[in-house]
């Protein structure tokens, strides 16, 4: 295969489709560039409460630089961030703060026990309650106007890499699971 350096520019991509750099699944060389310069959507941990940033930038106090103070930093090291979407990951769906959400401006109805500004997605049952905007592979979730290209790499990763493959590029340092990004 041969890359061409307009390939990687973020200011004029091509993307090329998940075959183009996984020809052979045991190429680390073409791998590791798909990782680097594509990172993915968000992965699903076990309860994820998901936001659209759209909504972050409209209704959160502060928009989008206060959410991240709040939200994504070290201390909070498993909350994500990928071009459209936040996630705040716990281990279990009763741990997330509506009421603090809910005070810096976004919509939490206690009685239906469900939001249209966020959703919360927990591992072994998927949505808590339907939004229009958010799809997932059980692995991943994307934002509906996500790139096609890191849909299909969600979609690839989720779907197709084993779990022998997840251990080795673990071992390796590498983590095949991390949030799929257009831009860094």
């Amino acid at each position: 295969m041969v890359l061409h350096r307009k390939m990687f520019s973020l200011k004029v991509i091509n993307f090329y489709s998940i075959g183009d750099f996984f020809p052979n699944r045991n190429n680390y060389f073409t791998a590791k560039l798909f990782q680097f310069y594509f990172p993915m959507p968000l992965y699903l941990h076990l309860a994820n409460l998901i936001i659209d940033k759209q909504t972050i930038i409209k209704k959160y106090d502060g928009g989008i630089e206060q959410f991240r103070l709040d939200y994504i930093h070290e201390k909070e090291s498993f909350n994500q961030e990928d071009d459209e979407l936040f996630s705040i990951t716990r281990m279990n769906e009763d741990e997330f703060d509506y009421a603090s959400l809910a005070s810096k401006g976004l919509q939490y109805d206690e009685a239906k026990n469900c939001s249209d500004d966020f959703v919360v997605y927990v591992r072994y049952s998927g949505m808590l309650w339907p939004v229009d905007w958010l799809e997932e592979n059980k692995v991943f979730a994307w934002h509906r106007s996500c790139h096609p290209a890191l849909i299909r790499k969600a979609k690839y990763v989720g779907e197709n890499v084993t779990m022998d493959e997840v251990v080795a590029a673990f071992d390796r340092g590498e983590n095949p699971y991390r949030t799929i990004r257009m831009h860094k």
